[in-house]
């Protein structure tokens, strides 16, 4: 893919590993711990047409609000509309708690793609590691 003259996002580089690395699977599992507003998540669904989705955010008001005058109730609700067209379908599924938590219940099947985003410390980015390697498929990103 050509990005030159967009709007790079992260969430262009993640395609990229879908449409290369994990091209031969039709119907890619992608985690992503740590969803925000669904900015990335969007842009995920919409530019791979088959994968299945599955988020988890606290959206706490403890949470770091990177606007700073938000609660986690606000950014849950932007986080929805921005989702809106995948949430409560087959294909997306936004998860709201702790991503130790929402590990211990999971039973999607292998993942393919886990986009670590929560925790934005090395000690909590590797708990979320840890967590979340036991259901990643070999040879998963």
């Amino acid at each position: 893919l050509d990005y030159r003259g967009l709007d790079y996002h992260r969430a262009h580089t993640l395609l990229e590993l879908l449409n290369s690395s994990l091209a031969h699977i039709s119907a890619p599992r992608v985690v992503e711990l740590g969803v925000y507003e669904g900015e990335c998540s969007a842009r995920l669904l919409i530019g791979h047409a088959t994968m299945r989705w599955l988020g988890v955010d606290r959206y706490s008001d403890t949470s770091n609000d990177m606007s700073g005058n938000r609660s986690g109730g606000e950014i849950l609700i932007h986080a929805r509309g921005s989702l809106s067209k995948w949430i409560g379908r087959r294909r997306a599924q936004l998860l709201v708690g702790s991503t130790m938590v929402a590990a211990g219940a999971y039973s999607g099947g292998s993942i393919d793609l886990l986009f670590v985003d929560a925790d934005h410390t090395e000690v909590g980015a590797a708990a979320d590691l840890a967590s979340w390697a036991v259901f990643m498929r070999p040879g998963g990103i």
